[in-house]
């Protein structure tokens, strides 16, 4: 059903902001979204080392205050789980679009380990941005396992019925490689 649909995720950082990222869709319902992306560039987020060749699984829900990248390498091992505080989700034609809530959390493989990323901009935004980000943080802190369980289940099933294909790169526009 969304084999070889190619949707854009649209982010909105804090600042007003409007980043672009072309995507392959994996799954969806009306409440959900999981998309594909390929790092063609190695790259570092906090301490993890993202190889080239990585690939994102990204995790979209309407309602919940996160998404979640699931990265893994190519044999699908699992590098790590970036954790976006998040809020006003949003399913468009071709589009998840989402407004970005500055704090980030990097999950190691198994989950016990978690660095928080981006909090010192928590102190230049309004107080309402800053209220959502602090429950969002604990909202994903106090339910940890079970998001990264409920993640890594469904990236191991899409993993197995899915032939990974991500995206070209489009090199027009305003749609850049993201930081995943």
């Amino acid at each position: 059903m969304t084999r070889n649909v190619v949707i854009k995720e649209i982010k909105f950082t804090t600042t007003g902001e409007r980043q672009e990222f072309v995507c392959r869709l994996l799954d969806r319902s009306a409440a959900h979204a999981v998309v594909l992306y390929k790092i063609n560039e190695a790259r570092r987020v906090g301490s993890l080392r993202l190889p080239r060749g990585a690939l994102t699984y990204g995790y979209f829900w309407e309602g919940r205050p996160y998404n979640v990248y699931h990265w893994v390498r190519a044999d699908g091992r699992t590098l790590g789980f970036y954790v976006n505080l998040a809020d006003e989700v949003r399913f468009r034609p071709g589009a998840i679009e989402w407004k970005d809530l500055a704090v980030d959390l990097l999950f190691s493989p198994d989950g016990r380990h978690v660095q928080i990323l981006d909090e010192e901009d928590l102190g230049l935004v309004p107080p309402e941005v800053r209220a959502k980000a602090e429950a969002a943080k604990a909202h994903v802190l106090t339910h940890r396992d079970e998001i990264l369980a409920e993640v890594a289940a469904v990236t191991a099933h899409l993993r197995g019925r899915h032939r990974v294909v991500p995206p070209r790169e489009e090199s027009r526009g305003k749609t850049r490689s993201p930081l995943r």
